[in-house]
Order: structure tokens, then C-alpha cells, then sequence
């Protein structure tokens, strides 16, 4: 194990006993999961189970699929979700750019996979990655 991993491994055990991150991702979009996860109440599953951890519900940046509504009435959806059920939430938007073009496989800054819907495991999981460690470790 090198020392980055010895570093880092303790962080994320601590992190994974205090935080439950939700990704919701573009399938969901389209299946109406907001809805879902508020009518399952997972959230209230996850506090009777373990009620000093906090929920992140993450909304997806926008991608390259035409949808008849574009994500960011999704992430409106979610962010509503998210302060209903006390939750935090983070829009990827703001992290990945104002249009998909900006983040796109054919772009300079090419975070998103050539399929136009999931992020390039390399450039924009990271990127989700980090954005998740400084949510919930600077804000």
C-alpha cells in the first residue's frame, strides 16, 4: 500500500460512517427516481439505522442525450427533495461547466465519456470525486 492510500484509507472509513452520498444519474432522469426516493423514504431508513449520518444528494451535470427536459429542471427537482428531507445537495453543473460542450469527449476539457451520458473515469469521476471530498470536507 503506498502512502497516499495508508493516508487516505482512515479519512474514507470515517467518511463512510458519517456521509451516505446519492448519486441519481441520468437513467434515473428518466425514470422519475426523485419521486421514488422521496415516496421509498430511504432517507429515513438510512437515519433510523445510523441517525447521526448525513445524506448528499447529488444532482448530475447536464449530458449530451436530447432530453424533452434538460437536467437542470432534474436538479431543481432534487435540490427541493434534498431540503425537504434535510439533506445536503450538489448540483454537478457547477462543477463540470455551463454546457455540455464545455465538458464533452470532442472538448479540451473532454471529462464526459464518447457515449455522451457517463462521465470519463479518468477525468470527470474524478472530478465528482473531488467535488464530493470538498463538499463535505470544506463546507
Amino acid at each position: 500500500m503506498n502512502d497516499f492510500v495508508a493516508w487516505l484509507s482512515p479519512l474514507l472509513d470515517l467518511l463512510l460512517q458519517a456521509l451516505i452520498p446519492v448519486l441519481l444519474a441520468a437513467g434515473s432522469y428518466l425514470a422519475k427516481r426523485v419521486a421514488d426516493w422521496l415516496r421509498l423514504a430511504e432517507d429515513d431508513r438510512v437515519r433510523v439505522a445510523a441517525p447521526l449520518t448525513d445524506i448528499l444528494l447529488i444532482a448530475p451535470c447536464e449530458n449530451g442525450r436530447t432530453n424533452a427536459t434538460p437536467m437542470a429542471g432534474y436538479a431543481e427537482q432534487m435540490r427541493q427533495a434534498a431540503y425537504a428531507k434535510r439533506c445536503a445537495f450538489l448540483d454537478l453543473q457547477y462543477v463540470f461547466g455551463e454546457t455540455f460542450a464545455e465538458y464533452a469527449s470532442t472538448s479540451p476539457r473532454n471529462w464526459f465519456n464518447s457515449d455522451l451520458i457517463h462521465p470519463e473515469p479518468a477525468t470527470g469521476g474524478r472530478a465528482i470525486v473531488d467535488a464530493v471530498l470538498r463538499t463535505t470536507l470544506y463546507s
